[in-house]
């Protein structure tokens, strides 16, 4: 834990810049934005047809039963994970990028010293992490490790591992 976060959890945040606080969620706002442009060119790649393709069936790939003997989704809570689903990979984009909106507004009052900072912070690792999770999920949508179409893993990969290293950087759990 960094001196400034350990102020923050004692509540002594008084003697301590805006300066410090944004020296500490920095990285982590630009990956926001970075990874809200990403998330858009990804949604352009599943709407051209260059991933995937956009359809109103059912996909014919194979649908794994969470908690189901033979399923192969171990880390799976709830309904079903249907590989090869560019519909659902469209949906779960648009709540990552949902999640990196939230995000921002707490990340940059955090950065400015305003608010409660403690929530500030805490919400906006919230928000970001959500969003990672829902990178993660968009890329099973569309039937990972088998998608290896080399502008969506690069774009994907990016945009995770940017989010990753930035969220460690900031302190966030």
């Amino acid at each position: 834990m960094s001196f400034k976060k350990a102020v923050l959890a004692l509540g002594l945040v008084s003697g301590l810049s805006s300066h410090a606080f944004a020296a500490d969620v920095g990285p982590l706002l630009n990956a926001v934005d970075e990874t809200a442009g990403a998330v858009e060119d990804l949604k352009g790649l599943i709407n051209s047809g260059v991933v995937g393709t956009v359809s109103s069936e059912t996909p014919a790939g194979p649908v794994f039963t969470p908690g189901a003997p033979s399923s192969d989704c171990s880390f799976c809570d709830e309904g079903t994970v249907e590989e090869g689903n560019p519909n659902l990979a469209l949906n779960i984009l648009a709540q990552a990028g949902g999640s990196l909106n939230d995000a921002r507004p707490y990340l940059s009052d955090y950065a400015q010293g305003k608010g409660n900072l403690n929530f500030n912070f805490s919400f906006g690792c919230s928000f970001t992490g959500d969003a990672s999770i829902d990178l993660a999920s968009a890329d099973l949508a569309l039937g990972f490790p088998g998608n290896t179409n080399i502008q969506w893993r690069t774009k994907l990969d990016s945009s995770v591992n940017k989010m990753k290293t930035a969220r460690t950087l900031a302190g966030c759990p």
